[in-house]
């Protein structure tokens, strides 16, 4: 090794000597003094880069192929700080190699042990040296290992499913949803005591306006379990719907046989929303409407609540207008 300066000093200082000397020999004659400028850095530029130096390089690495059980929590560093020593032109060549590579390390040479992982930098000599020229010397290589932490876990794969509703404009209602992909791959922590049966995608305040729709939605995530994506691809088949009005008989349910049952007024108002290509498909017929006997609670009343005990499936946003009604029990003259 020349001296304590670093080699870019002493390379300036070296310069900037020979401009002062040759500006002096030469004078004026500036197109003879740029010639010999060019000469003499040559000459010292093969003298120099023949010394022996000492250098600092930097080199990329990646750990790759983690095994599919583990989860990295704390990354390994991603370069180490090698010391190099040679020749100044062969150092040359060392910097402008490790620009272009980068040193791959699999994951399977690290020592793993209770959620630490570690790998002996020393391993790497041979590696590194394989990239260099033969007369470049490793001296040392800093940090002495590289580490990281890490869990275990276990990966599934589960359904996608909606969470929120939709907003609904134009009277469209939502028919089917599909998603793509269909399932998403998780990766949970192996001490979690209960892993999800689905994942859900937020469709809350997406707008459905027409017959059908196409969305990018987001995973709601879900503390210390990670998905494999991010978005999945939504696809919504959708109806318009219209409302309908019906006036339904209320009938009496429970009463013993020795009573007949009349309420006023007879029949419970209806509204419902149902496709517009099935408005007249749907009547009061579809519907029943009931006032039952224990909701006297053995008391005597006049009014009863009245209950919807069915409804064609093809309607939506059923509402029982008629909450109650007058009743009128009269003893049947065959008991």
């Amino acid at each position: 090794m020349r001296g304590d300066k670093p080699f870019h000093v002493r390379l300036k200082q070296s310069l900037k000597k020979i401009g002062e000397a040759l500006l002096n020999f030469f004078g004026g004659d500036f197109p003879v003094f740029i010639l010999f400028l060019v000469i003499a850095f040559f000459f010292w530029w093969s003298r120099t880069m023949g010394d022996n130096y000492e250098m600092y390089l930097q080199v990329p690495v990646n750990v790759s192929g983690y095994p599919d059980e583990v989860r990295v929590t704390s990354p390994p560093a991603t370069s180490l700080k090698v010391s190099l020593g040679g020749k100044g032109t062969a150092l040359w060549k060392s910097k402008t190699v490790y620009r272009r590579h980068v040193l791959e390390i699999d994951s399977r040479r690290f020592q793993m042990r209770h959620g630490h992982a570690s790998f002996a930098t020393q391993a790497l000599y041979d590696d590194i040296q394989a990239l260099l020229p033969q007369t470049v010397a490793i001296r040392s290589i800093e940090p002495d290992s590289l580490a990281y932490e890490y869990i275990l876990q276990t990966r599934v794969s589960v359904p996608v499913r909606c969470s929120g509703s939709f907003e609904s404009r134009n009277q469209f209602f939502s028919e089917s949803v599909s998603f793509n992909p269909d399932s998403v791959l998780i990766s949970c922590p192996a001490t979690l005591d209960t892993i999800p049966d689905a994942v859900y995608a937020d469709v809350s305040g997406l707008v459905i306006s027409s017959d059908s729709a196409e969305f990018d939605v987001k995973l709601i995530p879900v503390p210390d379990i990670e998905f494999d994506a991010e978005l999945v691809h939504m696809s919504v088949t959708s109806s318009q719907y219209t409302e309908k009005r019906v006036e339904v008989p209320v009938v009496g349910v429970g009463f013993p046989d020795s009573l007949t049952l009349k309420t006023f007024p007879a029949k419970a108002a209806v509204s419902f929303w149902v496709r517009m290509s099935q408005f007249e498909d749907v009547s009061a017929d579809d519907f029943k409407v009931v006032a039952d006997y224990a909701d006297m609670a053995g008391q005597k009343a006049d009014r009863l609540e009245v209950h919807m005990l069915s409804q064609p499936q093809n309607v939506k946003n059923v509402s029982l207008q008629t909450r109650m009604v007058e009743i009128l029990m009269e003893r049947n003259p065959l008991w």
